[in-house]
């Protein structure tokens, strides 16, 4: 039987250290921040975020979590667009009260079933601009392996800590679709700052 590692988010959280400086945000967990076109592996920009499935849960693939209905069952509850490529797709931010936060607008520039996916954010805060989200599933035994990464940021930025956090709430949302069948999307996730 495969059990999952215990998570101490409230551990993490008081001994966290916010901002581009720390080594969490700036490079390691999860799959680190890239300002340049080109792939850092010394900095730990490919970093293994997570395991999402095992032989006893139900294999989604990649091309139905990055479907509208996949992404509003693991990031946002409020996903609106298309997500094939050449799409593009929207996520809003809500608080648990229903106060909306922000969002963002993504062009879909890859997808490859149960191999890769690729967004490119076109709308949304200045420093997410331009930079792109990508996913990459290998197998390995008998796991499904997420290699995740969020690049071509212009600059490091405190935002990143908060981001890269964020990231790793919502890759575990992820996993916990794919083995379960539900995720905890926004406003149900974790809030970690004033920012969300």
């Amino acid at each position: 039987m495969i059990t999952k590692p215990t998570v101490d988010l409230p551990y993490w959280y008081a001994n966290a250290q916010l901002g581009p400086q720390s080594p969490c945000s700036s490079g390691s967990f999860p799959g680190g921040f890239d300002n340049d076109t080109t792939l850092n592996v010394s900095r730990g920009e490919r970093a293994v975020p997570g395991i999402l499935s095992n032989p006893e849960a139900t294999l989604m693939t990649i091309a139905d979590l990055s479907t509208i209905d996949g992404i509003a069952g693991w990031w946002t509850e409020k996903t609106t667009g298309n997500s094939k490529v050449g799409g593009t797709f929207a996520v809003r931010f809500d608080t648990p009260a229903g106060d909306e936060i922000g969002g963002f607008e993504m062009d879909v520039l890859e997808l490859t079933p149960d191999q890769k996916v690729r967004w490119r954010v076109k709308a949304g805060p200045a420093e997410w601009v331009d930079t792109d989200i990508e996913f990459i599933l290998s197998r390995q035994d008998d796991y499904t392996i997420v290699m995740f990464g969020h690049r071509k940021w212009r600059e490091e930025v405190e935002f990143m800590g908060h981001c890269s956090t964020k990231w790793a709430i919502y890759l575990l949302s992820l996993r916990d679709l794919v083995e379960t069948g539900k995720g905890t999307p926004a406003p149900n996730d974790v809030t970690i700052s004033n920012w969300h």
